[in-house]
C-alpha cells in the first residue's frame, strides 16, 4: 500500500506565501486601475479665486452625451479666447494660476471640468482617450457664444489636458494655437511610467495586470491614444510644448517625442528643476513670458 508523503511544513509556508503575495499584487493592480479610471472628485470652489475677474457658470454636453460644467471669464475688450484644460485627478481650479499670468492680456477664458471631474458628469475617466471630445465640446460652445463667436481660439492643457488638446486640435481646425505642459506622448507610456513611479521595481511586473483590469473601464486601447501620432496634423497652426526637467510622472523623453513628431511652427521649452505641471513654480516670469509671446503671436498677431 503506497503512502502519500505529507507536504513539508516549510514548503507549505512557501507556497502559501507565494499565493498570498501574488493575490496581493493582483489586488494592488486592480486598485490602481480602478483609481486611475475612477479618480476621486476634487470639490470645485463655489466661486473662482480670482477676485478681479467677472465670470459666469456654464454647461455644455460632449458629443457622447456627457454633461460638462465650467466657468467662462468674458472680457469686453477680448480679442481671442483661450480654453484651459486641467490634468488627471484635478478640476478646472488647477488652471486659475494661468488666468492670473495672462489676465492683463486681451483674452477671455473658458475653464471646464473634464468628465468624471469636478461638477461634470460621467462615471469613468478616459485619461485622455475620450477627453478630446470634451475639448471639442468646449469649442462648440464658444462657437455659439456671441461674445466669443468670430474670435480666434487657443487651447492650453496640463498633463492629460495637454494630451486631450493635441488630440482635439489634430481634428478640429477651429483651435488656432496649442500649448501644453507635461503632456504625454502616448497613454500606454504614461501608464507604464505611473506604475513605475508608484510601485518602484514592481511597476514593470504589474503593468500588464493594471492594463488588463483597466481595459474593463477604459474606453479603447491605451496604445491608440497617442498624441505623438497626430501632433503633426496641427500644422500650420503653432504648437508650444512645455515640460519639467524633473517630471517623474511623464518623463521628459515624452516631450521630445512630441516635439520630433510635431511640424513647424513649434517650440519646446524645458523648465529646469520643475516637477509635474507646477505652473510657474520655479520660474514664474519665464512661464508667463513663454505663454504671452506664444499666444500673442498665434492669436493676436497671426501672420
Amino acid at each position: 500500500m503506497s503512502m502519500v508523503r505529507p507536504v513539508p511544513t516549510w514548503l507549505a509556508w512557501v507556497i502559501g506565501g507565494l499565493l498570498a503575495a501574488g493575490l496581493s499584487l493582483l489586488t494592488g493592480a486592480w486598485i490602481l486601475a480602478y483609481w486611475a479610471t475612477h479618480p476621486l472628485r476634487i470639490p470645485v470652489p463655489a466661486a473662482p479665486p480670482v477676485d478681479t475677474a467677472p465670470y459666469e457658470e456654464t454647461t455644455f454636453t460632449s458629443a457622447d452625451g456627457v454633461p460638462l460644467s465650467g466657468w467662462f471669464f468674458p472680457r469686453a475688450h477680448a480679442r481671442a479666447t483661450i480654453v484651459l484644460c486641467h490634468g488627471h485627478q484635478f478640476n478646472r481650479s488647477q488652471l486659475i494660476p494661468v488666468i492670473r499670468l495672462l489676465y492683463d492680456e486681451p483674452y477671455q477664458f473658458l475653464l471646464f471640468d473634464f468628465r468624471r471631474a469636478g461638477r461634470s458628469g460621467g462615471s469613468v475617466s478616459g485619461i485622455g482617450a475620450v477627453e478630446w471630445l470634451d475639448v471639442i465640446a468646449a469649442v462648440d460652445w464658444l462657437g455659439q457664444e456671441r461674445r466669443a463667436a468670430g474670435k480666434p481660439i487657443g487651447a492650453f492643457g496640463l498633463s492629460m489636458g495637454g494630451a486631450a488638446v493635441i488630440l482635439a486640435a489634430a481634428q478640429d481646425r477651429r483651435i488656432a494655437a496649442v500649448a501644453t505642459h507635461g503632456a504625454y506622448a502616448d497613454l500606454d507610456r504614461a501608464v507604464r511610467q505611473r506604475c513605475r513611479f508608484l510601485l518602484g521595481m514592481l511597476g514593470p511586473l504589474l503593468y500588464r495586470p493594471v492594463r488588463v483590469f483597466g481595459s474593463y473601464w477604459l474606453p479603447g486601447n491605451p496604445e491608440d491614444t497617442a498624441p505623438s501620432r497626430v501632433v503633426g496634423n496641427i500644422t500650420p497652426r503653432p504648437v508650444l510644448l512645455l515640460h519639467g526637467s524633473h517630471d517623474p510622472f511623464v518623463a521628459p523623453e515624452d516631450v521630445h517625442i512630441l516635439y520630433r513628431a510635431a511640424r513647424e511652427p513649434k517650440r519646446l521649452v524645458m523648465l529646469p528643476h520643475s516637477w509635474h505641471v507646477t505652473v510657474g513654480a520655479n520660474d514664474e516670469e519665464r512661464y508667463r513670458t513663454e505663454l504671452r509671446q506664444f499666444f500673442r503671436a498665434a492669436l493676436l498677431d497671426p501672420r
